[in-house]
Parts: C-alpha cells; structure tokens; sequence
C-alpha cells in the first residue's frame, strides 16, 4: 500500500486517538486537495476501495513521517476525487446492466 519515497512533495502524517484507545492513521492532504478540481458525483457513505494510483502520480501522495517518506501505492482517504473516480469506473463499466439489478 506505501513504500518509501524521495519526493519532493510531502503531507504531514498525524494520528488520532480511537474511542476504544487505539490509534488512527490520518494524512493532511489539505493542501494537495487545493490544486485538485473536484468531480461530482453522489456517493454512498462507506467505500472500502483500493484503486491503483496512475503511474507516475504516486509521489504527489507523499507523506512524511518522523522516521522517512512514504507514498501510496493505492488510492487513500483524503485525496480529492477517490471516491469519484472509482464511481464513474463502475457507471462505465456497468451501465448497460443498471435495469437488470435495480429496482
């Protein structure tokens, strides 16, 4: 899902503490999602959906840890136009077949 980087773009990686004491990973892509259009497109609440990142754009990705960067490898939460994306791919994909499975 990561794996080291030596971009020259980085996003400050911070953990927020979970109800249940455990510790959740969150990267600040704010200022990433600036410069990012945004698509639209209705969406349901939860999407649990790795999409490969496009070759080439994983650096803009990069987060910055104590220890090193990393950039991911996959889609993450946070960046503009994730869940888009992976949406408008299942409409093209599946579109033909919309009538026979909705109601």
């Amino acid at each position: 899902m990561i794996h080291p980087s030596k971009s020259p773009y980085s996003a400050l990686v911070l953990f927020q503490k979970k109800q249940d004491g455990t510790l959740s990973m969150c990267v600040d892509y704010r200022a990433l999602n600036k410069t990012i259009m945004k698509n639209k497109y209705l969406i349901p609440l939860v999407l649990d959906r790795m999409d490969r990142i496009v070759d080439g754009d994983e650096p803009k990705t990069t987060s910055i840890t104590r220890y090193r960067l990393y950039e991911f490898l996959v889609m993450t939460f946070g960046i503009n136009n994730a869940p888009t994306t992976f949406y408008n791919l299942m409409n093209d994909i599946l579109f033909e077949y919309l009538d026979e499975f909705m109601a």
